[in-house]
């Protein structure tokens, strides 16, 4: 048969879905065992694993001082890095290994299994050390004064331990570092106020014993009142010396009227104001005038005469108890007899107004006696007093000085002290725990995580090896695989023919069912139609009118009698003469199919 060639024209269509799930069926043994086998060394590698915890804790790391941002915003810029400079600084040192070091020395008494016994501290902390990480955390763009420090071990109680542990070590140092730069910054000032406090005690002491020997606090201030006082004195002298004077003067003209001693004139006063004696006094002298008047009449012997005698002697002696009831126990100083005990008491009431007045000038003159005496030896005392003030003025002005001055020189250190202390106490960073660590979560192993990536990676794997089986493939399957194989072009599909659908194509045919007849396939509606289709497309494509056609394939059962039984029955029903030859000579069957 004379063939012509054709220049095909291949068509690079993408694998699709389909067709990548089409190869994943085909070839699911190798896909498969890839995810199967992955997943039981993720299993056996997870049941093997040790158990891992993990903690964390947040520190707030800020500077002790306020930087102010210039109003132009032209600083703002390297402010920022300059912050970051130091935080990054404070990050470093967050990380050495000697605060590491300090914390496992502290944990070794409660958890030994935390090191070995051959380990020193040192080698202990350098592998545990990469066990923990510091870290800046960040919102947003912008980093945080917030420090994050996470560890991981196999005991949950160790994690907490170790971070809580760590976190003492930092604050205890971050004090420790705020004190030493306190006490050097502070240490000449320090020794200069220890100086100054050591002289001023001594002169506070030497001032201490000048007033307690002096029993004066401020000799200038005391001898200013001691004058005033002494001036006081002096003036009030003189008023007294002027009311002496009066009082006097008062008392001579008294006494001149009265003519009568003050004594006198008081016994007169109050024997003249009693009414007992007055009425004693009377009847005294009514019983003398009736004794005057009987003895004018009768002799002494006279018995009446007798009894206004011995009447008068009673009412005498009732007189004289008066009197010493009235005067106490000044009769007895005076004295008086009858003749003075009838005429006393007999004043009248100027006489008694001049008698009050005399009483009270005597009282008034020695009330002003005893005020100029008590007066005279006070300005005397303090005059000697105020004489000693001038060496006692010159002995303090060269103490007191001194404490003064030693007192203003500790004032200025100590304000020095303060101002430095302010300064020092904004420098540097302050460390403080924001988020305490808490007990150690398990972070490992995660079954399902590492089944999962164990499947992820079993898929992957799979599918290489399915698809990596696939490219080493050369069998042909479909009429699109043939296109791109091959440059010759396509002259139609036949449909497949399943064993399910030979037995309903005999049974509509009521044909013999054997499944190796052709003879009954090519009566097949869908087959006869592909058959129809090839038969045609040979003759468009072919230059020269057909004269024969040869069918063959590479393997055996591919369906070359049963296509050659189709295109001689579609050659015939075109009209044309068809001879049917088998050149299968080594196992010829088409006559056993034509049933010949």
């Amino acid at each position: 048969m004379q063939t012509t060639q054709f220049s095909p024209t291949v068509d690079k269509t993408e694998i699709g879905y389909g067709q990548l799930l089409t190869i994943l069926l085909r070839r699911f043994i190798w896909f498969g065992g890839a995810v199967i086998g992955t997943l039981a060394i993720a299993s056996v590698l997870t049941l093997k694993e040790d158990s891992v915890y993990q903690s964390s804790m947040q520190l707030l790391v800020e500077p002790n001082y306020r930087q102010t941002v210039d109003i132009t915003g032209q600083q703002e810029g390297r402010r920022s890095s300059s912050s970051q400079t130091d935080y990054a600084t404070q990050l470093n040192l967050m990380r050495s290994k000697s605060f590491v070091e300090q914390t496992v020395e502290k944990l070794r008494v409660d958890y030994p299994e935390l090191c070995s016994e051959s380990e020193t501290v040192s080698d202990c902390a350098g592998g545990i050390q990469g066990d923990l990480i510091l870290s800046q955390v960040a919102e947003g763009d912008a980093k945080t004064g917030i420090f994050k420090a996470t560890f991981t071990a196999e005991d949950p109680a160790i994690v907490q331990s170790f971070l809580k542990t760590l976190g003492d070590v930092y604050l205890s140092y971050n004090k420790e570092q705020q004190e030493q730069r306190l006490k050097r910054g502070l240490a000449l000032v320090n020794q200069q106020i220890e100086g100054v406090q050591e002289s001023l005690t001594v002169s506070r002491q030497a001032l201490k014993q000048f007033r307690e020997s002096e029993n004066l606090i401020d000799p200038e201030q005391q001898s200013l009142t001691v004058a005033e006082s002494l001036r006081q004195i002096e003036q009030t002298q003189l008023d007294v010396e002027t009311q002496y004077l009066d009082v006097q003067a008062e008392y001579n003209a008294l006494q001149e009227q009265l003519q009568a001693d003050p004594q006198a004139a008081l016994i007169a006063s109050r024997l003249s104001q009693s009414s007992r004696y007055q009425q004693l006094l009377n009847a005294l002298q009514e019983t003398e005038l009736a004794l005057e008047q009987r003895r004018s009449l009768y002799a002494e012997a006279d018995p009446g005469v007798q009894d206004l005698s011995a009447q008068r002697q009673g009412q005498i002696s009732l007189l004289q108890a008066e009197v010493e009831r009235v005067l106490g126990n000044i009769p007895e100083q005076l004295n008086l007899d009858e003749a003075a005990l009838l005429t006393e008491g007999q004043l009248g009431e100027i006489d008694l107004g001049l008698v009050s007045n005399l009483v009270q000038a005597t009282v008034s003159l020695q009330s002003l006696t005893a005020r100029k005496t008590g007066l005279t030896q006070a300005a005397q005392q303090l005059q000697a007093e105020l004489d000693k003030f001038p060496s006692l003025i010159a002995e303090y002005d060269r103490i007191q000085p001194e404490a003064q001055i030693q007192q203003q020189s500790l004032e200025q250190l100590l304000q020095l002290r303060q101002e430095l202390s302010n300064e020092l106490a904004q420098g540097g960073f302050s460390w403080d725990i924001v988020e305490p660590a808490q007990l150690g979560e398990k972070i490992a192993p995660q079954p399902k995580q590492n089944l999962l990536l164990g499947a992820v990676a079993g898929v992957f794997l799979g599918g290489l090896l399915a698809f990596g089986r696939e490219a080493i493939d050369t069998v042909v399957r479909t009429s699109d695989e043939l296109k791109k194989q091959t440059a010759l072009p396509r002259l139609g599909v036949i449909p497949e023919i399943s064993t399910k659908k030979t037995d309903v194509l005999l049974s509509i045919l009521d044909t013999e069912r054997n499944p190796d007849n052709a003879l009954f396939m090519s009566q097949w509606q869908p087959f006869r139609d592909a058959v129809d289709l090839i038969y045609k497309t040979i003759q468009l494509t072919s230059a020269q009118p057909l004269t024969s056609l040869l069918i063959t394939s590479a393997l055996v059962g591919e369906g070359k009698t049963t296509l050659a039984i189709g295109l001689a029955l579609s050659a015939a029903r075109s009209h044309k003469r068809v001879l049917l030859i088998d050149a299968n000579f080594r196992n010829p069957s088409l006559h056993q199919h034509l049933g010949l």
